[in-house]
């Protein structure tokens, strides 16, 4: 059997970034609000490193970041060694438009 993917997807704003973890394919084990901080992005990411191993799941992120507000969140992700993928904001909006 293969290994379970927490995928996180992140939508980065100027304060407050909003971040929602589903262990694949529709469990959803967190939604959360985090300011726009080096130590918020740090916590969050130990927060989900620990949920990760509870499940036995590769954590994975993905990042719509297209006014850059996110770079601060790419740059912790980055240092910590995180698997991080940047998503196109026009294939998440065809996405939700065709989904509903």
């Amino acid at each position: 059997m293969p290994q379970p993917i927490l995928a996180v997807g992140v939508d980065p704003a100027k304060r407050l970034h909003r971040a929602v973890a589903v262990l694949f394919p529709d469990q959803v084990i967190l939604d959360v609000a985090l300011p726009n901080a080096c130590d918020a992005v740090a916590n969050l990411d130990d927060r989900l490193t620990e949920l990760a191993n509870q499940h036995g799941a590769e954590l994975v992120y993905g990042l719509e970041d297209h006014r850059r507000y996110g770079r601060l969140f790419c740059q912790v992700l980055t240092e910590r060694g995180r698997e991080l993928r940047v998503v196109n904001p026009l294939w998440t909006s065809r996405q939700r438009a065709f989904y509903g």
